[in-house]
Order: structure tokens, then sequence, then C-alpha cells
């Protein structure tokens, strides 16, 4: 007899996986379950039934059924229909079982209205194998014609032979008629020419109507990027008039320029304006470079400490390997070129225009450079000596364990297996903070070398009596400081009184641009020279720094000191900076110690 209206669990089993739901028989003792698959679920599945009292399960080999489920995407597409030409329509699929024979078809059943649309049509393409674990683009083409409407939707469902009726895949198409119309399309899309005075250059440029209808009564004009008529040396050295064109069809049309030797140098930008019939214009930008005429070739030599020296393998080392330069013409500014240096340190560049030219220079743990140069015709050459950072300067501002008041904490990293002198103070930030009038704080700076040279001609900077504080140092500094030689610096330093500080005064060194934080500097500065291997002759300087930091808001991020947060800069730190002393002008010289024009090679 009919089990009516009885509980059941209905058992699947695919290898060792078993998904069991419970259910209920109706008033007819039948029950009915659909199992959606998901992607993960291919294979061979086997069926039972049991009653929820029964422990075992038997599974009979006609009791079953097998997915081969597909993955298509997308499974939506959005089409602009502008003409009566059957339209590609594509979907990437990809199975977990081999698929043979895999087409797109049109299903009344299929169609949100149940029914097909009038005046859709699809083409007839050949079914796809697509092999197990593999994906593949299953192509169709749709027609749609003006009898359709002017907005719709249609499902394309995916069949395959060894699936019979059943669905592999649908793929919902959402499409809309778009106005008939010209579509010009340009190639290339803009124009870029570089070219010197007095000679010829011509582009060809093509013009194609990607649209549904002809584009008629074409002409072109040229305009400057103010909208007024070009000058007379830049010209179409084809027909301005160019007629209709077709709708897939394509034109040539020719630009030609030749700037006079009266032109300046620089950029000069155009436009090349294409207006149709129905006035409407489409744009092609042009942007000319002129520069002088005649040919030079730059060579950029770069050098560091370690030039001269040798490599870890005993290689004599040229030059720096692998650094970057930017060069740009100072007059063209279009005219931008990046090099790379060689294992020798050098990387050249051929074909320039004379003129002036700008040029920075940057690669890891140096600083970088940047200078103005003049290139003559012929060959030009350009020696650079980068600076190796040596020492790095962390800091951490953190409160003490009096109200408002702050210490700095700094990690100073260095290297001490370079062919330099590296020079550090320790300790590199002295706190005042806490002096009361009268009282003194008496302590050591130690100046060591740290490098493999020995530093020459040092000279010091002491920080002078303020109305703050008052500065005692009890050492001379020698003039020369041997690789592994360290001095001593005994300091003391006494707090005035405040009747000594005049109301309204500010010391230079000290700054209230932050009403919530306060702060006082006066830095012991520190200079030398050396000679590198390669001959060089190098200055460079560090400090130390007296500070005290007082307020309600006082941190790393709203210091109210020069500079930026966390780097080496900050607190307009020096731990060691170089300039350069044979070659060029220094950086901070004033403008008359460098020739004009950049004539002399050096920093700006």
């Amino acid at each position: 007899m009919p089990a009516k209206q009885q509980p059941l669990i209905l058992h699947l089993r695919r290898d060792e996986q078993i998904r069991s739901f419970h259910l209920n028989s109706d008033a007819e003792g039948n029950f009915h379950y659909s199992f959606m698959p998901k992607f993960s679920d291919n294979g061979q599945w086997q069926a039972t039934v049991t009653h929820p009292d029964e422990k075992e399960l038997h599974f009979q080999p006609e009791q079953s059924f097998r997915v081969e489920q597909l993955l298509f995407s997308p499974t939506q597409q959005a089409l602009a229909v502008s003409n009566n030409e059957p339209m590609r329509i594509s979907s990437e699929a990809t199975t977990a079982a081999s698929v043979k024979g895999l087409y797109w078809t049109l299903r009344a059943k299929d169609q949100p209205s149940k029914r097909l649309p009038a005046g859709v049509s699809l083409s007839k393409t050949p079914g796809i194998d697509i092999a197990a674990g593999k994906q593949a683009e299953l192509t169709t083409e749709l027609t749609i014609l003006p009898t359709a409407g002017s907005q719709g939707q249609v499902t394309l469902t995916a069949l395959s032979p060894l699936s019979a009726d059943h669905s592999r895949g649908q793929l919902s198409v959402n499409w809309h008629r778009v106005p008939d119309r010209a579509k010009l399309a340009l190639s290339p899309q803009r124009l870029n020419i570089g070219l010197t005075r007095g000679t010829l250059h011509t582009e060809t440029v093509q013009l194609k109507n990607e649209g549904n209808r002809p584009a008629e009564q074409l002409q072109l004009r040229l305009v400057d990027d103010q909208g007024k008529p070009a000058p007379d040396w830049i010209f179409f050295s084809s027909p301005t008039l160019l007629g209709t064109l077709a709708q897939g069809e394509s034109l040539l049309f020719e630009l030609t320029a030749v700037p006079p030797a009266t032109v300046d140098e620089g950029d000069y930008r155009f436009r090349v304006m294409i207006k149709d019939d129905r006035q409407a214009e489409l744009s092609l930008p042009v942007q000319l470079a002129i520069s002088q005429s005649g040919q030079s070739r730059l060579s950029f030599h770069l050098t560091d400490i370690y030039t001269a020296t040798k490599d870890k393998t005993g290689k004599d080392i040229a030059g720096i390997n692998g650094a970057t330069i930017v060069l740009q013409n100072e007059a063209v500014l279009s005219q931008l070129w990046t090099l790379t240096s060689n294992e020798q340190g050098k990387a050249s560049i051929e074909g320039l225009a004379p003129g002036t030219y700008l040029w920075r220079i940057s690669t890891d743990q140096h600083q970088s450079r940047q200078g103005r140069m003049v290139v003559n015709p012929g060959e030009n050459v350009q020696s650079v000596f980068l600076d190796y950072q040596t020492v790095t300067i962390h800091f951490e501002v953190k409160p003490t364990t009096i109200d408002d008041r702050y210490e700095i904490e700094l990690t100073t990293t260095f290297q001490t297996d370079v062919p330099a002198p590296v020079l550090v103070f320790s300790p590199a930030a002295i706190n005042l903070a806490g002096l009361t009038p009268g009282s003194e704080k008496r302590g050591t700076l130690t100046l060591s070398n740290h490098g493999l040279i020995h530093a020459e001609n040092i000279e010091m900077i002491l920080p002078a009596s303020d109305p703050r504080f008052t500065y005692h140092f009890t050492q001379s500094i020698p003039k020369t400081l041997l690789p592994g030689e360290q001095i001593s610096l005994g300091y003391r330093v006494t707090a005035r009184p405040p009747s000594v500080v005049e109301k309204g005064w500010m010391r230079r060194n000290e700054t209230a641009a932050n009403a919530g934080c306060s702060a006082y500097r006066a830095p012991v500065r520190v200079g030398w020279q050396s000679t590198c291997a390669s001959g060089q002759r190098v200055a460079q300087q560090s400090q130390a720094l007296f500070y005290e930091l007082s307020g309600a808001s006082c941190s790393q991020a709203n210091l109210p000191l020069d500079g930026q947060g966390g780097n080496v800069n900050f607190l307009d730190w020096l731990p060691i900076g170089s300039n350069i002393l044979t070659a060029g002008c220094a950086p901070d010289c004033d403008t008359g110690c460098c020739q004009p024009q950049g004539k002399v090679a050096g920093d700006r």
C-alpha cells in the first residue's frame, strides 16, 4: 500500500559523499524533490529513500543520474543595435567534465514571454567540444530586425547532443536600438611630432566610418590651441574637402609641417577639426616639438665613493650601475628621455638637438642630484658624483613622566665598511627639558669615524649662548680624524633666569607655529672633507642637537619643526650630506658663482 503522508529521507551519494534530505510523501504516497547541483557537483550520483527509523542504506545502480554542470561567463550581456547586420554574441564556458557539440539556440519556452520574439533570429553555428577542466568561447551571431521594436530581451540556451533537450546554460541578452548615424574614428588618435627648424615632416592619418550611415560633406580645418587658424608653415598636403565616406570605408589625409629657421624652439599644439553635414566635429590633437638643427651626443659617467675600488670578486668598480637618468629639453619640455647607467657607470644618447637640458639622477642608497647643462653640436660628456647614504636616522617622539614634556628617541644606522669617512655624534640629541633657571646639564658628545677613510679639514660650529641657555664646551677639535678614531667634547648647558628673556622675544631656533606644541633647538654642526679612491674631493657634514619640546599636543605627526617626521631631514637634520668640491657650482651658491645658461655643470 502507498505510504501516504509519511516522513522520508532521500539520500544522494557521489563516491564517498552522501547528502540526505528530509521529505514527506503526499496524500497519494508520492514525493518530489528538485536537486539543484552546484558547479562542483559534477559526476555520477546514486539515489535511495529510507524511513527515518531505517539505519542501513542500499543504493542500486539503476537508481542513478549524472551531473555535467557548465559554468558560463558572462550570463548577461547588453547590446546596442544600430543596423540589420548579424552581431557576434559570446560567453566563455568552463566544464568539469568533457562536453561535445555544445551550441547556442533560441527556444520559446526559455524566453520571458514564453514565445520567440518577432524579428529576432540566431545563426546556426557548429558545436564545439570542450575537454574536462577546460574553457572555451561559445559564440554565435544574433540578428535583430527593425520589426523587433526599439528594445527587448532574448535568452540564448546552450545545448549538447548528449544532453538532448536539457539546458546546459543560458545567456540573457538585453538589447536596445540606437539611431542610424555616422561614427568617425581616427588612426592614430593623436600626433606627436619632433623635428628641427628648416626640415619637412609629413604625417598620414586614416579616417574611418564605423557607423551605420554614410558621413557626408566631410571637411578638414587646422587650428592652434586657441582655436585660431594655424600658421602657414603647417598645412594639409592633401585635399581638405573629403566628400562622402560610406559606412565601413576609410580614407587617408596628410598633414605637413615645415618650421622655418625663424620659429622659436618649443612645443606647439594644434588640432585637426573634422566636420560633417550634421555639424558634428571630431578633433585630432597635434603636438610639435621644434628644436634647433644639428646633432649632438651626450654621455654621462656616474661615480661614487666605491668608484676605483674593487668589488667582492676583485673586479674594478668603474662607476654606478643601474642608476636612472631623466633628461629633458628645457626649451621643448615634451622631449623627455630616461637612461640607465651600465656597469661602467656610463649612459649615452645620440641625436639630441643642441640646446639647454635639465637632468636628474637617482638610484638606491644614493642622494639624488639634478642639474642643468648646455649640449653643443658633437660630443658632450657630463661626469656626476652621487653621494652614498652611509647614515640613516629614524626617530620617535615619546612623552616623558613630566606633563607636557617630550623625548626624541633616535635610532642611528650607519655602515662601517665603506671607503669614506662616516662621522657620527653620540648622543645625536640632547633633551634640555626640565632645566630650571640656574640649573645645569653636563655631559659628553662623542664624535666617531666609523668609515674606512680619514676625515680632513674638520670644522665644528658650536651653538652660541642665547637668552634661553648658556653653552660652554671644554674640548678643542682636531683637524683630522682617522678611521676608527673618536674624540670627546664635554659640554655644560645652563638655563638662564626668565628675566633675561624679553617678553614676546623668540629665538630664531624656536617656533610656536603650532599653539599646542613649542620647540627649541640648537645644533652642533661638524663638517669635513675627504678624497675618494677615484680622486674626487667631497665635503660632508653631520650634526647633533640640543632641543626642548613642550606643550599639550607634541607628537611626531604635528611637531612645529621644519622637515618631515620620521626621516633624516626632520629637525633640519644633516646626518651626512655632501657637496662636490671639484666640479661645478656648490648647491647653495649665489647667482654669481655659476655661469649663465648653465654653461658650467652643477646643481640647481
